[in-house]
């Protein structure tokens, strides 16, 4: 909730002591400066930066007086559409019709975190980022992903669930090149995590999976490509 795509919140104890936070934009491995603000009252306990560029790594320091008390890291989000939680969300439709650059955010509404698609199978022909804020976790269910001339696709902060136990989540059909981030995902029931047909070549720039738990499927294979393909 304290992250969006212009704005960062720095959080500390309310008996902390802070006089100021020091903003440093990240520019590959130079810190750039962006300003000095003074904090009239500490006790509020935070600190919202506006005004920051689209997912952009800023880092703040965090002073009382002259010393500083510790730094911390931040990135945020990207220009985003957002959706709330719904049955029938069209998942395909919101793919499709997304602004070049812009990612679809998957929010909870209220209480229900749950999105139940129109259509299980998504053909991806571009680059797609599809994410939710770590803080509210999602869960789509039934959703597979069939890689038909995608140029990249990033999936982070959701649960998939395949209540039927008979999807690939991804099936690298005919990709070309590009980047395939799956961050912070938890995949239950699926019968493979990433597949391909089996009768073309498949070629990618990156495929990273990092902090994913796929659990509860039926096949046991994580990747299942043709025994002949370059890996």
């Amino acid at each position: 909730d304290d992250r969006t795509n212009t704005s960062l919140t720095v959080k500390w104890p309310s008996d902390i002591a802070v006089t100021k936070i020091r903003t440093m934009k990240m520019n590959g491995d130079t810190e750039e400066l962006v300003s000095e603000d003074a904090i009239e009252d500490a006790t509020k306990g935070k600190f919202t930066k506006t005004g920051l560029d689209p997912n952009t790594e800023y880092v703040f320091y965090i002073y009382n007086g002259e010393d500083c008390q510790g730094r911390t890291s931040f990135t945020t989000f990207p220009n985003y559409v957002e959706y709330l939680a719904q049955d029938g969300f069209n998942l395909q439709d919101a793919i499709n019709n997304v602004t070049d650059g812009y990612a679809i955010m998957l929010s909870p509404d209220g209480d229900n975190n749950v999105f139940n698609l129109a259509a299980s199978n998504i053909t991806i022909n571009n680059t797609v980022h599809i994410m939710a804020r770590n803080t509210k976790p999602v869960t789509v269910n039934n959703v597979a992903f069939d890689l038909v001339g995608s140029t990249g696709l990033t999936i982070e902060n959701i649960k998939c669930i395949d209540s039927e136990k008979k999807r690939v989540f991804l099936k690298f059909t005919n990709p070309t090149s590009g980047n395939y981030i799956i961050s912070n995902v938890e995949i239950e029931g699926y019968k493979n995590f990433a597949q391909d047909p089996g009768s073309n070549a498949t070629e990618v720039a990156l495929l990273e999976v990092k902090n994913c738990f796929m659990h509860n499927g039926i096949s046991g294979r994580w990747m299942d490509f043709h025994k002949k393909m370059n890996r």
